[in-house]
């Protein structure tokens, strides 16, 4: 790894956008947390995060466009409520190009919209303000949040480059797809009809838990809380042997249909219906 000295003499960028940079949501955090040390070894300054302006987050994670996380990578956050009176304008753009409506009140979409154009923007004045080479630029864009920026990045590429003009367009032709485990994978395949290009697991930090007695005993005292909270819980009501006993976890942001939330709580529901017949 040359921290980026190659990609320096190559003219190569790469860009990452999402809604979690510096500001912790879901799991795409621990995505580009896990990933940004390996990455800027491998990119060094020639590798750039794009996110939405938080102010709070700010406070605590991000110094002098650098996010303080491992790999110290550069960090570029967009202030939405600066551009919040082009939304009106920008919704209808999306209208126009993709036919996708967007409700007045959601506010997580309209600022979505909102990052999504302050993003390809960025993006676009930055390859024009490279005359004296030709840059070659990477753009990743994770989830929902940061896609209208990958739409209106690819509005721009179409002007720019032609021929570019029929990717993009629907699931099945976009150019490619990134997914972080096989389990994702499997879903896309069966969701979008398209199996992912390339997985990239996260690159999760394994050397604090190197010293595996140390993890064995951490993880032994976390399940005796959990043992105390179930005898407390159901011993006397219903008692069985907790030696016996599988625990399952479901855990995601607020997006109860999409998470899998609903499915969880029915099969509770018939577990519970089977444990009282027999």
């Amino acid at each position: 790894m040359d921290h980026g000295e190659q990609a320096r003499r190559e003219g190569r960028f790469v860009f990452e956008c999402s809604w979690e940079v510096a500001n912790k949501v879901g799991g795409i955090y621990t995505v580009l947390r896990t990933k940004a040390s390996v990455t800027t070894e491998e990119l060094g300054d020639q590798y750039c995060m794009l996110g939405p302006y938080n102010e709070e987050r700010v406070k605590l994670e991000a110094s002098y466009g650098r996010w303080l996380i491992d790999g110290y990578p550069k960090v570029v956050l967009f202030d939405i409520v600066s551009a919040a009176w082009k939304l009106d304008q920008w919704k209808q753009e999306i209208w126009d190009s993709c036919k996708i409506g967007i409700p007045y009140h959601d506010s997580e979409s309209n600022d979505a919209v909102i990052l999504g154009f302050m993003v390809a923007i960025f993006i676009q004045k930055y390859l024009y303000a490279i005359d004296d080479y030709q840059p070659l630029c990477v753009a990743h864009f994770h989830e929902w949040q940061a896609d209208y920026g990958r739409r209106m990045f690819q509005q721009f590429l179409q002007h720019m480059l032609p021929y570019l003009a029929d990717i993009f367009v629907l699931p099945e032709q976009i150019y490619t797809i990134i997914l972080i485990s096989e389990i994702t994978g499997l879903e896309a395949t069966h969701l979008i009809k398209r199996k992912p290009d390339i997985l990239t697991p996260n690159g999760l930090n394994v050397i604090k838990f190197a010293a595996l007695h140390e993890f064995q005993n951490l993880h032994a005292v976390a399940k005796e809380k959990i043992h105390d909270f179930i005898r407390g819980h159901f011993y006397g009501h219903y008692d069985f042997n907790l030696d016996k006993t599988i625990y399952l976890f479901t855990a995601g942001r607020y997006e109860f249909t999409n998470k899998g939330g609903d499915f969880f709580i029915e099969a509770l529901a018939r577990l519970n219906y089977l444990l009282k017949e027999h």
